[in-house]
This record gives C-alpha cells, sequence and structure tokens, in this order.
C-alpha cells in the first residue's frame, strides 16, 4: 500500500508542473518552488507518524488506490484507511512509533507549448 503513495505523489507533481510551465515561470523556478515545498513537509513529517505525515501533503479531494482494487475518496476517509493499516503505526516489531523521512534532492519541468 504504501508503495502506491509515491507513485502517486509523482503523479500529481508532473500535473502540477505541467500546469504551473504553463505559467509566466521559468522551468527551474517551479522545480525550485516544488523541491522547497516537498523539503519542507519533508521536516515536517520528521516529528509525527508516518499517515500524518504523508497525508499533511494531501488536498481534500484526494483520492488513492487502496488493496484489494479499490479507492479511498477525501483526505478524512484516505487518512482512516491508512490508520487501518498496523504498519503505518508502528515500525514493525519493534513496536516504535512508524515514520517516513525522505530529502528532495532534484526534479525536471518543461515549458507547455501555448
Amino acid at each position: 500500500m504504501i508503495g502506491t503513495i509515491p507513485n502517486m505523489t509523482r503523479w500529481l507533481l508532473g500535473a502540477a508542473l505541467a500546469l504551473a510551465a504553463a505559467a509566466d515561470r521559468t522551468p527551474q523556478s517551479v522545480v525550485d518552488e516544488l523541491l522547497a515545498a516537498d523539503r519542507a513537509f519533508a521536516a515536517a513529517s520528521a516529528s509525527t507518524d508516518l499517515v500524518s505525515g504523508l497525508t499533511a501533503m494531501f488536498a481534500e479531494d484526494v483520492v488513492i488506490p487502496m488493496p484489494p482494487g479499490q479507492f479511498v475518496d477525501g483526505k478524512a476517509s484516505v487518512v482512516a484507511a491508512l490508520r487501518t493499516n498496523v504498519d503505518n503505526l508502528t515500525a514493525g516489531r519493534s513496536g516504535r512509533r512508524s515514520a517516513a523521512a525522505c530529502r528532495p534532492t532534484r526534479g525536471t519541468a518543461s515549458r507547455l507549448a501555448t
């Protein structure tokens, strides 16, 4: 289940890049903005649990795939669904709080043809 989150995030970032590139900004300025936002979310998620860290980045109308072949619609429903998986709440048998850590380092953007 967690493997689906990075794929969705990449898709959402790609869509955001495409929309932002259409504005009067350079591709590099868009990448810099997205990396700054990603790094801020990463820093904030370091002090919280996995579900809270991930879902802080989600819009209210987020939709994610959930096994077995279903989709969960809406941030509150997504949070509840992710919290039903015990692996999202603790770090396996250690019983420690589960967390996510990342350090976004690069991105790409291109300008859309008008």
